[in-house]
């Protein structure tokens, strides 16, 4: 009796110890997940005050511009003004984005519904910003819209619309070598015919 009571005793002596080996690893655990939150939480504030911080003077640049081409400007200077343009345009994308991936990283991104937008508009922007950089590769950038999609307006999220549409053609531009491409619209939906709660599709294509 004592030889069995001695290995019971011993067997729960092992199991406290193998309870409190497991309870400081739950510990550590703990600790290690809340310093990584913390780490990634540190991170997003990071990204989006240093991205509103830029953003702000951006903001301004784009203003200035805008008030410049108000005025009497030479073929050459509407050009360069042009240009200066669209690079502020994607710097405020590049900034959006960065804004986007912080509040991804705290559980804060958001998608807006019902803001009527136009699929053509989001087109020729999306253009607009890689036109230059495509003909500096000696590519070819067009734009293909059908009848139907013309004169649509949409609902949704523009500007989430927009930021995706603008990387799928700077992607586009930055992998392609020569030929090149055109940025297709179409309506999908037989019922774009009479409504206003449509989509776009095959936003970007490329020909060889």
């Amino acid at each position: 009796k004592q030889g069995r009571g001695g290995l019971q005793g011993g067997s729960m002596a092992a199991v406290l110890a193998r309870v409190r080996v497991m309870e400081k690893e739950v510990a550590a655990l703990r600790t290690s997940t809340q310093e990584a939150e913390d780490s990634a939480q540190a991170r997003a504030q990071l990204i989006a005050s240093v991205s509103h911080e830029v953003r702000t003077p951006l903001n301004g640049i784009v203003g200035m511009l805008d008030l410049f081409a108000s005025t009497t400007l030479s073929e050459d200077q509407r050009e360069y003004l042009d240009v200066m343009r669209v690079s502020c345009e994607m710097l405020v994308s590049l900034v959006n984005d960065l804004l986007d991936m912080s509040a991804l990283l705290a559980n804060k991104l958001t998608v807006s519904e019902g803001i009527p937008y136009s699929p053509v508009e989001m087109v020729n922007r999306a253009a607009a910003m890689n036109v230059i950089r495509a003909h500096g590769k000696r590519l070819s950038l067009g734009i293909d819209v059908d009848a139907r999609t013309c004169n649509l307006v949409t609902l949704g999220d523009p500007g989430r619309v927009g930021q995706v549409l603008i990387n799928l053609v700077t992607n586009a531009v930055k992998y392609s070598s020569g030929g090149g491409l055109v940025i297709r619209a179409r309506c999908v939906l037989e019922s774009c015919r009479n409504s206003h709660y449509d989509h776009l599709a095959d936003l970007a294509g490329s020909e060889r």
